[in-house]
């Protein structure tokens, strides 16, 4: 989210390359999330991983980065963040482009620095895009599951088992139905509460922006 908001910030305010780097920061996304997993296993693979064969080129120690149990989530993480930062990119550039210029500028005409108009003015303007986000996100990361299974495939010691991860075992390992589908309808009843919560955040947002404007 905060890469996604700072990227659709400098994005914004750079006119040159404005369609250059939207093109370069879109693309990650289009990989289907094989295809990316593949990727960064040859990056990270303790044998043939162009990271520790750089290591190796300048005499330093190599690491077994998807063997260690901290290595291999901050991984993960680090592939996710990758692959996904440009969904949150592109949502919150749509809703920047959106944002009124009167307002910014009116801002600006009252002395305001360029933070305080990012602080003041468009990130409460870009405020339910950014719940949105967090919203989508949120379902992403509990049905994330090719980066890890083709990665690390749990470990090391179930050190990057999820949730995707951990129904999938249960189902398919254990055989054990009655649990898989107890979990399952859980996670379903708290993903259906986070949209609960996210609806009814945005509803008051609204009708306190709708009562503002009314009273003015």
């Amino acid at each position: 989210m905060l890469l996604g908001l700072l990227l659709a910030l400098l994005v914004q305010r750079s006119k040159r390359f404005n369609r250059l780097a939207q093109v370069v920061l879109l693309w990650p996304a289009m990989v289907a999330p094989v295809v990316v997993s593949l990727i960064w296993l040859l990056i990270l693979s303790p044998n043939i991983g162009v990271l520790n064969k750089l290591l190796d080129t300048f005499m330093l120690p190599t690491q077994d980065w998807l063997g260690m149990e901290v290595g291999a989530i901050v991984a993960i993480v680090i592939v996710d963040v990758w692959h996904w930062t440009p969904v949150a990119f592109l949502m919150l550039y749509t809703a920047l482009c959106a944002v009124d210029e009167e307002a910014v500028e009116a801002a600006r005409c009252d002395g305001a620095n360029e933070w305080q108009v990012i602080r003041y003015v468009k990130i409460p303007m870009l405020m339910p895009a950014i719940l949105g986000t967090i919203f989508i996100r949120a379902v992403m990361g509990v049905k994330a599951f090719d980066e890890m299974y083709l990665l690390t495939a749990g470990g090391p010691n179930n050190a990057t088992t999820l949730v995707s991860l951990h129904i999938r075992d249960v189902f398919f390992d254990q055989l054990n139905y009655g649990y898989g589908s107890a979990f399952s309808v859980l996670i379903v009843l708290l993903m259906s509460l986070i949209i609960a919560l996210v609806l009814t955040v945005r509803t008051l947002r609204h009708s306190r922006f709708f009562m503002r404007e009314v009273q003015e």
